[in-house]
């Protein structure tokens, strides 16, 4: 049986153990802090450095639709009961047993600002939606706040779900400082605080929380992210305060730089492992893999997709959620990647949800 330091050489084959454990798993990290470090005994630490063997593309549920959530779609993300899904004007929160591949009506009936309500006509048809489509009721949205829209705001981001909150970037018209976070209250769908991002970011595109530590994690750069900057957090009269803690660069297991382009969105699992999905216009896009400690480059799952001017199509958000498991329909797979297919100026965008899948032995790894 190999020694706890054996099996540490064994998964991360670029650090030299011989000077400590804890030090040698944050050496990619500027500078050095504790405070990202989120693991107590050795057990944990074992636990985490372990992945699932292969990846498995399942197909797309929904599959180009064109509804009330799929214009100019962000990402996703859910708490156990909903989903919460950005587009680059609001945010929307659906219950979710209802299927994200219904050909739903524009516009869309609800208590969403701006409109209609669920007793409204539909395209000129007089009927109560609710009386027969009832999980309506459920459904609300946030659009960006009128003060924000004033002052050039126009694209929430991949959004991720935390202790009863949602973090969302916020991008400005022409990527302007500043950039925000902005922190919703995901039971009633309302902005709690909001806090600048410092000036050295150039895009605003995703966030994500990481469950071990608590922490959240992005990158300031959009088009070549070689490293993840990480930001403690905290929350008062209705300002978010980040104070960042440290950059982990991201490498291979030959101790190289990675940098990967255009990145659109970036999700934890449970075992803290990072996983970010790459729009890149060539091979490289897909979604990648890193020890969420280390930075190391563990795994990469390619996607297809056609990001030419006639399809004109984006990889977006990522979210993890066993589809099974949790009786979503539609859904199968663990690892969910919102995708656009950008139809302007001839019409409405259509989405896909493209889903990937390990085994079930492999399940507890991701």
């Amino acid at each position: 049986m190999k020694s706890f330091r054996q099996s540490l050489e064994s998964a991360h084959p670029e650090l030299d153990f011989s000077k400590g454990v804890k030090n040698r798993l944050l050496s990619h990290h500027t500078p050095e802090p504790g405070e990202t470090f989120p693991f107590p005994t050795a057990r944990q630490i074992m636990t985490a450095a372990e992945w699932p063997a292969g990846y498995t593309y399942l197909g797309n549920y929904p599959d180009e639709i064109d509804a009330v959530w799929t214009e100019d779609v962000q990402g996703g993300t859910h708490d156990d009961s909903f989903w919460y899904i950005s587009q680059a004007s609001r945010i929307w929160k659906f219950p979710k047993h209802m299927a994200l591949g219904k050909q739903l009506p524009r516009p869309w009936p609800h208590n969403c600002p701006g409109l209609p309500g669920p007793a409204a006509n539909v395209s000129g048809i007089g009927f109560n939606l609710a009386s027969i489509l009832p999980e309506s009721l459920e459904v609300s949205c946030l659009p960006i706040p009128p003060h924000l829209v004033t002052a050039g705001y126009d694209h929430w981001g991949d959004l991720d779900y935390y202790a009863g909150n949602l973090f969302v970037p916020l991008e400005r018209d022409g990527n302007k400082d500043p950039l925000l976070m902005v922190v919703v209250a995901a039971a009633e769908l309302t902005v709690i605080a909001t806090g600048e991002l410092p000036a050295s970011h150039d895009h605003a595109a995703w966030c994500a929380i990481n469950p071990l530590n608590g922490l959240l994690y992005t990158s300031e750069m959009f088009h070549a992210v070689s490293h993840i900057t990480v930001y403690r957090w905290s929350i008062a009269n209705a300002t978010l305060t980040l104070t960042k803690v440290a950059d982990i660069a991201l490498h291979d297991a030959s101790n190289k730089s990675v940098v990967i382009k255009r990145v659109q969105g970036g999700v934890f699992s449970k075992l803290g492992h990072l996983y970010l999905v790459s729009d890149s216009e060539n091979s490289g896009a897909g979604v990648y893999g890193f020890d969420g400690i280390t930075g190391l480059l563990q795994r990469f799952v390619p996607i297809r997709h056609n990001p030419s001017f006639t399809y004109s199509e984006e990889l977006e958000g990522i979210t993890i959620w066993d589809g099974s498991a949790a009786g979503i329909p539609g859904f199968k797979g663990q690892i969910h990647v919102f995708a656009l297919d950008n139809d302007w100026p001839l019409g409405s965008d259509d989405a896909y949800v493209k889903h990937i899948g390990v085994s079930a032995d492999d399940s507890g790894k991701l």
